[in-house]
């Protein structure tokens, strides 16, 4: 009887377990994404969430017709984003953003942030091809990047 209850209990725990790490892998995946393409969306910015996992931008844009499209695009991890020098208040409603990313295979506005500027000004780089956040390969431009202002 007790060996059933603890064959019972690892059975759980084990299923639990992979349950949890299938939807981590899902969530640090970025297979949605086509990374071997970048797209410049340019908008007026709707939401900026500063949160964590990844902030998230909400970015209005004129489509290919003209309408109005309403743009998701995931951004770095807070921490991530401040060592490049960002801050709650990099982005916020009303501000004309241009923003380069990644765009969802299937064609949706749905976006991973490779850089964005605002009047012009660009903020501290993405990383285009890595990770949301992660530094770049090499500096973009021959220019490096340090703490979020070119050097």
């Amino acid at each position: 009887m007790r060996a059933r209850l603890v064959l019972r209990a690892t059975l759980v725990g084990g299923t639990a377990a992979l349950l949890v790490a299938g939807a981590a892998a899902a969530h640090h995946s970025y297979v949605a994404y086509d990374l071997q393409k970048q797209v410049t969306v340019q908008g007026t910015v709707k939401e900026f969430l500063w949160v964590n996992p990844h902030a998230s931008v909400q970015l209005m844009a004129p489509g290919p017709d003209g309408k109005v499209v309403e743009w998701s695009i995931e951004g770095g991890g807070p921490g991530r984003l401040s060592a490049r020098g960002w801050t709650p208040d990099s982005l916020k409603p009303g501000d004309k953003a241009e923003i380069v990313l990644n765009p969802r295979r299937d064609g949706a506005p749905f976006g991973r942030m490779v850089q964005a500027s605002v009047d012009g000004k660009r903020l501290g780089q993405q990383g285009a091809n890595q990770g949301p956040g992660r530094a770049p390969a090499r500096p973009a431009e021959g220019r490096g990047f340090r703490g979020g202002a070119q050097t």
